[in-house]
C-alpha cells in the first residue's frame, strides 16, 4: 500500500511538473511572439508615417503653388550624423526656386502637422533654403532601405546613382 501510494505521489509529480514546463514554454512563445509582432508594427507605421509626410508635402506643394505662383520643389536627405551613428533620420523641404515671394507657410500648414513631423521654417543658411519648410522624419534601423526608395526622387545627396 506504501509503494502504490509513492508511485501515484510521485506520476502526480511529474505530472504537475510536466505542466509547469508546458506553462512556462507556451509563455515564454507569447511572449517572444508579441515583440516580434509589436516590432513589426512598429516597423510598419514607420513606412506610414513617410509615406503621409511625402504625401502632405507634395499636396502642400500643389497648393501653395496653386496660390501664389511661386514655383516649389521638394527635396530629401537620409542620412545619419557621425561614423558611429545610432539614429537614421530623413529631411524633406519645399522650396521656394524663385524666391521672389516670402511664402507664410504657417498659413497652410497645420500646426499639428509642424508638431507630428518636427517641422520648421528655414530663414538663413544657402541662400535655396532661405523660406523653406523642413520637416523631420525619424526612421527605425530596420526601414533604411525603405526610406531610401520612398525618399529617393526627391533625394539630392551626392553620390547617388541618378
Amino acid at each position: 500500500m506504501v509503494k502504490k501510494k509513492t508511485s501515484q505521489v510521485q506520476k502526480y509529480k511529474s505530472m504537475v511538473m510536466r505542466h509547469k514546463v508546458k506553462s512556462v514554454l507556451i509563455a515564454f512563445l507569447v511572449f517572444m511572439l508579441g515583440l516580434w509582432a509589436y516590432s513589426s508594427y512598429l516597423d510598419w507605421r514607420n513606412v506610414q508615417d513617410m509615406e503621409r509626410l511625402l504625401s502632405a508635402m507634395q499636396e502642400l506643394k500643389k497648393d501653395v503653388e496653386a496660390e501664389t505662383g511661386e514655383k516649389l520643389a521638394i527635396e530629401a536627405d537620409c542620412g545619419s550624423v557621425g561614423k558611429f551613428a545610432e539614429s537614421y533620420s530623413c529631411a524633406v523641404y519645399v522650396i521656394n526656386m524663385a524666391q521672389t515671394k516670402k511664402i507664410e507657410w504657417t498659413r497652410y500648414v497645420e500646426a499639428q502637422t509642424f508638431t507630428k513631423y518636427r517641422c520648421e521654417v528655414l530663414s538663413g543658411g544657402r541662400s535655396e533654403y532661405k523660406n523653406a519648410l523642413a520637416c523631420y522624419q525619424k526612421i527605425r534601423n530596420t526601414n533604411k532601405q525603405k526610406a531610401e526608395s520612398i525618399f529617393y526622387q526627391y533625394d539630392s545627396s551626392p553620390g547617388l546613382p541618378r
